[in-house]
């Protein structure tokens, strides 16, 4: 049992730049955290990464540092603090690249992959399309405005929108005066759109758009008008027993005087 403890704290001394660089990594992207055999594997290959370089530097080292110069004595001590630096070197720049798609990028122009370095689709759309967005919310509401912040997850966390505006069936715009910014979780959030930047636009007048709006905003309206005729007819079933259901309230109904003498 000694003997298993000590051989777990000499691997994971072994193993500790790998974690480090790791650490580095998951805390400056949005990818998730692995399961705990997925992360040993992680630092497993950082920390043959990391040994590679600093052996390259220790080479160096010596180099550039004659043997009887106290700088040009290789110890345990200068082993670490290069370790520890490329760890967090190689943490840095693997999060750049991955929140950049900088190793993926490339790739895609050989037709080698259609991935990219994003952890998902939703951060990618993001991360990619920084504009306008219309989030359609619970209970048919829709929100537009501009998307300072954004959650990393679908189900979870919160949008910050600058000066939010209310969107009615037809389209229009009902601004919120005295709101600066407003928080929407993304659990409330059903889809969102991403809306054209007005330079993108050029050639398509207001009236063209609305045009081509119509259909939609007829469906909207047919839709409504059959819903409202749809609570307003009574059932049978209330007629006979004196009684109407409008909606969701059921109104009573008196026979005339004739009608009961």
């Amino acid at each position: 049992m000694e003997y298993l403890a000590k051989d777990t704290i000499t691997l994971l001394y072994f193993l500790l730049p790998g974690f480090l660089a790791a650490w580095v990594f998951f805390g400056l992207t949005a990818h998730p955290r692995r399961e705990p055999f997925d992360r040993v594997i992680q630092a497993l290959i950082l920390t043959v990464i990391i040994k590679a370089l600093s052996f390259g530097v220790r080479k160096l080292w010596w180099i550039i540092w004659h043997p009887w110069h106290p700088f040009g004595l290789w110890d345990d001590e200068k082993d670490v603090v290069v370790s520890v630096l490329l760890a967090v070197a190689l943490g840095i720049v693997f999060a750049v690249s991955a929140n950049w798609d900088l190793a993926h990028w490339p790739l895609r122009k050989l037709k080698v992959t259609k991935r990219t370095s994003y952890p998902s689709e939703w951060y990618s759309g993001f991360h990619r399309f920084q504009r306008e967005v219309i989030l359609h919310l619970k209970g048919d509401r829709r929100l537009t405005g501009w998307a300072d912040e954004w959650p990393d997850q679908s189900d979870r966390g919160h949008f910050i929108i600058q000066n939010p505006q209310w969107l009615d069936d037809f389209g229009n715009r009902v601004p919120m005066t005295q709101i600066m910014r407003t928080m929407v979780a993304a659990r409330d959030v059903e889809m969102v759109e991403f809306v054209f930047q007005p330079e993108e636009l050029e050639g398509k007048t207001l009236d063209g758009i609305k045009q081509a709006q119509q259909p939609l905003a007829d469906m909207h309206k047919t839709k409504e008008v059959a819903n409202e005729r749809h609570t307003e007819q009574p059932t049978a079933a209330g007629t006979e027993n004196g009684q109407v259901t409008k909606g969701d309230r059921v109104l009573n109904v008196q026979e005339p005087a004739a009608a009961r003498s």
